[in-house]
């Protein structure tokens, strides 16, 4: 900048070559020439103007570097109470453990046995501490990032100041400097020359510093420009994909709950079992009754039904899962007192379908109380469906194929 006009990088290094080519003329005149008074005095009052100016401009960014001290210091504040409120819900977590509300919240008075209860802990639930837990995290990230960026500005008012610290104290030089030229004789008058030479020297060089500095942060940011679009379009994919994500999760939730049914599933009603894809629960089935918070289903279920969810949950993975392997190995799935039919109906689905599923029976095995031989499972199954594979005693179900 000069005076209130605005220069441009190449301007300004053109007026420095010049000012630079004048005072190195002069220098080299100085001994024919007679004492410049007017022109020092002239360059008296032009560093007299910029002293100022750089004074006002410090003491502009001074009030704005505390303005930001202050408003980091909130923040670091805030960060200390989100860490305590989050200690206090995590040992809140911990001690619950195990444990249920109505036992914590609630107690007996030791004298009259009166039951004694307190409405601020009977309104804690499992779900509402996680709920908690989730928020304070997240506003602890979003100090933690609020505060990184405040430092981050702080240090770069400190450096402004410190270029204005130095620029005053050069500019106080120079004036002294002038001073004492414009009352010494003409062989003193050497110094001020000089020193306003090497001045504009050091300037163009810092500005040739900053102006290969910018860019190469120019290209810094072209390249990021460029990441950011990527990005962008990434997140417009990932954003088109939610809907086809949804159309595969009620497909996915459809084929199970029909599994579920035709496996004999009885513990809470098909129509208040559901899988969804959002927390909670995510992609889990789960009991969902009016008044009560959801529960995974093998918390409210029956052993067998437990199971039946499994064969359930499982089998529907096979037929929707898009990296799925394409094949299912079941272990004794007719464990915890199965029913017939529900075994029947299960080795019916699995025989039915395109995948291939490898099921370990027991031959001989109690169901409803009665022996069941493995022939009488597979009884109503259409030839040709399945493979029926005799394990004899003592060999095991991997052997190596003779040629």
């Amino acid at each position: 900048m000069e005076g209130d006009k605005e220069l441009g990088y190449d301007s300004l290094i053109i007026r420095l070559d010049e000012k630079i080519d004048s005072i190195s003329s002069s220098i080299s005149k100085f001994e024919t020439s007679q004492l410049r008074s007017a022109a020092l005095i002239s360059e008296n009052d032009s560093l007299k103007i910029s002293l100022n100016r750089y004074i006002s401009e410090r003491k502009e960014i001074e009030e704005l570097f505390w303005d930001e001290s202050h408003k980091l210091s909130r923040y670091q504040d805030a960060l200390n109470h989100v860490i305590n409120d989050l200690q206090d819900f995590k040992d809140i977590n911990k001690v619950s453990i195990g444990r249920g509300w109505n036992r914590i919240s609630s107690a007996h008075c030791p004298v009259c046995d009166s039951e004694v209860s307190n409405l601020e802990d009977s309104r804690l639930t499992d779900s509402s501490i996680k709920k908690s837990l989730a928020f304070l995290n997240s506003q602890k990230a979003t100090y933690q990032k609020y505060i990184k960026g405040s430092k981050k500005v702080l240090n770069r008012y400190q450096a402004t100041l410190d270029y204005y610290d130095k620029s005053i104290a050069l500019k106080r030089g120079q004036i002294d400097s002038l001073h004492k030229d414009l009352e010494s004789a003409k062989a003193m008058s050497y110094r001020s020359e000089f020193q306003m030479l090497a001045e504009r020297k050091q300037r163009k060089i810092e500005l040739e510093t900053f102006d290969l500095y910018l860019r190469r942060v120019k290209e810094d940011l072209i390249s990021l420009s460029h990441e950011f679009y990527e990005l962008v379009e990434e997140e417009k994919r990932l954003k088109n994909l939610v809907s086809s994500d949804e159309d595969k999760i009620r497909v996915f939730k459809s084929d199970f709950k029909i599994l579920l049914e035709s496996f004999g599933y009885r513990s809470n009603g098909l129509d208040n079992v559901d899988i969804k894809g959002k927390d909670a629960h995510r992609l889990f089935p789960s009991v969902y009754i009016s008044g009560q918070e959801p529960q995974y289903i093998r918390y409210v279920s029956s052993a067998s039904d437990f199971v039946r969810s499994i064969w359930a949950y499982y089998i529907a993975l096979l037929l929707n899962g898009v990296r799925h392997p394409g094949f299912l190995v079941m272990d004794e799935p007719g464990q915890h007192q199965m029913r017939v039919d529900s075994m029947k109906s299960l080795l019916k689905t699995c025989s039915s379908l395109s995948c291939q599923t490898i099921i370990a029976i027991s031959q001989d095995r109690k169901y409803d109380q009665e022996n069941v031989n493995i022939h009488d499972l597979v009884s109503e199954l259409e030839e040709g469906t399945f493979k029926l594979m005799h394990i004899d005693d003592g060999s095991g179900c991997i052997a190596r194929l003779d040629n």
